[in-house]
C-alpha cells in the first residue's frame, strides 16, 4: 500500500529538518554566547550579504525544477546537469557582484566600512555549494523523496555543528579566526550533502553523465527568471534589515537583533516543512477538481495556523524571560525588538504557503509583484526609521533593532494583505481568512493559561502547558483533525 504522500513528506521533512534546525538553533545559542554581540553581528551580517547574492547563483531554478520533475520525472537527468552548468556561471557572477559592491562602496566612502573581506570570501564557498545542492534537492522533491533530502540536510547540519562546537570549545585562537572558520564549516555543511546527494541521484534515478544542452539551459533561463525575481525580492526583503545594520557598522546591535530573529525563525521551520511538502503534492493534483483543490488548501491553512499562532502569542508574553534563558542578560535589551519582530516575521508563517498555492495556479507574476511591493515597503521603512532613529541622533545605534523590527512588520503586512487580495481572484479571500481566524481565536482564548502559571513555573513549562491545552482543544473542536491527511 502506498503511503500517503503529504503525510510521508510532511513527517519526513519535519523530523529531518526539525532535528536539523533544532540542532542548529541550540548551536546558534552557543555561537552567540561564544562570539559575543560584536563578532556574532559581523558573522550574521556577512552571511546575510552573501545569502542575498546566493539567489543570483541559484537563479530560482529550485522551484521550477521541482514543478517540472513532479510532472515529467523522466527529465531529471537533463535538468540536473544543465542546471549545475548554468548555476556555475551564475555563481561566478554572484561572487563578483558581492565582493565588487563592497570594494566600490569602500572606494566611494559610503557606509561604515571595516567589514572582514576574508570572512565574506569564505562565505562565497557556501554560495557555490548551496547553488548546486539546491539542484539536487529539487530533483528529490520533484520525485517526492523528501525523506532523502531531509536526511542529507541533517547530515550537513550535524557536520557544521560538530566542527563548530569543536572549534569554539577547544581551538586556541582569536574570535576573529573562529568566526572565519565558522564560515568554512558553513560551506562544508552544503558541500558534503551535495556530494552524497549526487551519488544518491545516480543510484536511485540512474542519473547519467553530464550532457550539456543549450536548449535545456535556454529553457531554464527563460522560465526561471520569474522564480528568480520572486526569490530575489523575497530574500532581499528578509535580509535587507540585517545588511543595513551591518552596512552602517551597528554590529553589536545586529548581534542582538540577529539573536531575536533566530528565535522567531523556530516556528517557521515547522510550517515551512509543511509548505515544502505540500507544493509537489498540490502541483501533481491540480487536476483533481477546483472545489476539491481549495478544500485541501483551507485544511492546510488551518494546520499552519495551529502550528504558528500559539507560539506567536506565547513568545510575545514571555520575550524577556526567553532571551534571558537562551542568551543571557546582556541580550534582554532586545526584548521589545523581539516582541515587535514576532508579529512582523510571524506573518511569514503564512505567506510562503499562499505563494506556493499561486505557483500551482501558475500566477508567478502576481507573486512577484506582491513580493516587490513588500520589498519596497521594507527598504523605505528601514531607511527612514534607521535615519530618524539612529543616524540623525549622532549614529546612536540604541534603537536600531527596534527600527528593523518595525520595518519587518510593515513589509510583511503588505505581503500578507497582497496574498489575501490575490485569493479574491478565485473567490477564496474570505475563506482563507476564516481558516486562519479559528486557530487565532483559540490561541487568544487559551492565552490566560500562560498568565495563570507564569509566576510559578519556568518559561519552557509555560510553553509546554499552553501548547498541550491549545492542541487538545483544537482537536476537540475539530479545527484540525488527525484524519485530515486522507483528503490528499
Amino acid at each position: 500500500m502506498q503511503i500517503n504522500r503529504v503525510l510521508r513528506n510532511t513527517f519526513s521533512l519535519f523530523t529531518g529538518k526539525a532535528a536539523s534546525h533544532a540542532l542548529t538553533a541550540i548551536f546558534n545559542i552557543y555561537l552567540t554566547r561564544a562570539l559575543g554581540k560584536e563578532f556574532y553581528g559581523d558573522f550574521t551580517g556577512a552571511l546575510s550579504w552573501i545569502v542575498m547574492f546566493s539567489i543570483v547563483a541559484e537563479y530560482g531554478l529550485g522551484t521550477l525544477m521541482t514543478r517540472i520533475v513532479a510532472r515529467e520525472p523522466e527529465r531529471s537527468d537533463e535538468l540536473f546537469w544543465n542546471s549545475v552548468i548554468l548555476k556555475t556561471f551564475c555563481s561566478i557572477l554572484a561572487v563578483a557582484l558581492a565582493i565588487g559592491a563592497l570594494v566600490l562602496r569602500d572606494l566611494l566612502g559610503f557606509g561604515a566600512g571595516g567589514e572582514d573581506l576574508t570572512l565574506i570570501a569564505l562565505f562565497c564557498l557556501f554560495l557555490f555549494a548551496n547553488a548546486w545542492y539546491m539542484s539536487m534537492a529539487a530533483i528529490l522533491r520533484g520525485h517526492q523523496d523528501n525523506h532523502l533530502e531531509a536526511a542529507l540536510f541533517l547530515i550537513g547540519k550535524v557536520l557544521y555543528v560538530a566542527l563548530g562546537f569543536g572549534t569554539l570549545c577547544f581551538a586556541k585562537c582569536g574570535l576573529d579566526v573562529k568566526t572565519r572558520l565558522m564560515a568554512v564549516y558553513f560551506a562544508l555543511g552544503a558541500f558534503v550533502p551535495l556530494v552524497l546527494g549526487t551519488i544518491a541521484l545516480r543510484l536511485r534515478y540512474k542519473l547519467g553523465l553530464p550532457k550539456p544542452s543549450l536548449k535545456v539551459i535556454m529553457e531554464m533561463l527563460t522560465q526561471g527568471w520569474q522564480f528568480f525575481t520572486i526569490m530575489f525580492t523575497s530574500t532581499l526583503h528578509l535580509k535587507f534589515d540585517h545588511v543595513l545594520l551591518w552596512w552602517f557598522g551597528f554590529k553589536a546591535q545586529l548581534g542582538v537583533y540577529g539573536a531575536a530573529y533566530n528565535l522567531v525563525l523556530i516556528p517557521l521551520f515547522l510550517t515551512n516543512s509543511f509548505t515544502e511538502s505540500m507544493y509537489p503534492a498540490l502541483a501533481s493534483s491540480k487536476e483533481a477538481g477546483e472545489e476539491d483543490f481549495w478544500q485541501r488548501v483551507m485544511i492546510s491553512l488551518r494546520w499552519i495556523g495551529c502550528l504558528g499562532f500559539p507560539f506567536l502569542f506565547w513568545a510575545t508574553l514571555e520575550a524577556p524571560r526567553i532571551l534571558d534563558l537562551v542568551y543571557g542578560k546582556e541580550f534582554v535589551e532586545g526584548a521589545l525588538a523581539l516582541q515587535i519582530l514576532i508579529w512582523g516575521q510571524g506573518l511569514d508563517l503564512f505567506c510562503p504557503f499562499f505563494g506556493h498555492v499561486l505557483y500551482v495556479k501558475e500566477k508567478e507574476r502576481k507573486v512577484f509583484f506582491i513580493n516587490l511591493a513588500s520589498l519596497i515597503g521594507n527598504i523605505l521603512s528601514n531607511v527612514i526609521l534607521i535615519y530618524f532613529l539612529c543616524l540623525r541622533r549622532d549614529n546612536d545605534p540604541t534603537l536600531a533593532p527596534i527600527a528593523s523590527a518595525l520595518s519587518m512588520v510593515v513589509s510583511l503586512s503588505i505581503m500578507f494583505i497582497g496574498y489575501v487580495i490575490s485569493f479574491a481572484e478565485f473567490g477564496r479571500a474570505k475563506a482563507s481568512l476564516l481558516a486562519l481566524a479559528r486557530p487565532a481565536i483559540l490561541a487568544i482564548i487559551t492565552l490566560p493559561v500562560v498568565f495563570l502559571i507564569k509566576p510559578y513555573v519556568p518559561v519552557y513549562l509555560t510553553w509546554l502547558v499552553y501548547g498541550i491545552v491549545f492542541i487538545s482543544l483544537a482537536l476537540a473542536l475539530k479545527i484540525i483533525r488527525l484524519q485530515d491527511y486522507k483528503r490528499f
